[in-house]
């Protein structure tokens, strides 16, 4: 373990494009969710949700980084749990606080799942008025892949 946080978010990055990782890594990457700088955080969630076999243990870990103190930590956490199960009842409310910080990166996501996702079209479809174009044009695409009957 390295004391540089900037070494260890890329050992994070690169352990997430590894398709073939131990187990005593996954436990590594798994206590990097703990880790006081926000970028190494966000990093081994989404290298957990690429190489971590234990779905079920991993959505404990990650229903705690869904509570993380920063924004963007808790938007990758919210993505992964998605990605793991879109019907996931812990990550609905985080997911909605994101969609109404208007998070891109999360609302794009959304998309990318489809309709296992149109519980979130309600709120998707708020963005469709909002005053900066980027959040319009992502909101009417995310709606269109997420519900049939998008505007």
């Amino acid at each position: 373990r390295s004391d540089d946080p900037v070494e260890r978010a890329d050992a994070c990055h690169r352990l997430a494009m590894d398709t073939d990782v131990p187990q005593n890594v996954v436990k590594a990457l798994r206590d990097c969710l703990d880790d006081e700088s926000v970028q190494v955080r966000q990093l081994a969630i989404e290298a957990l949700g690429q190489v971590d076999p234990d779905l079920d243990g991993l959505v404990i870990h990650l229903q705690r980084a869904i509570d993380d103190p920063d924004a963007t930590v808790r938007v990758a956490a919210a993505i992964t749990s998605l990605r793991i199960d879109p019907q996931l009842p812990a990550a609905r409310e985080p997911v909605l606080a994101a969609i109404r910080e208007r998070h891109p990166q999360l609302i794009r996501a959304l998309g990318e799942l489809g309709p296992s996702v149109s519980w979130a079209a309600p709120a998707v479809r708020e963005l469709v008025t909002d005053p900066e174009p980027q959040i319009r044009e992502l909101a009417k695409l995310t709606l269109s892949r997420i519900q049939d009957d998008a505007p």
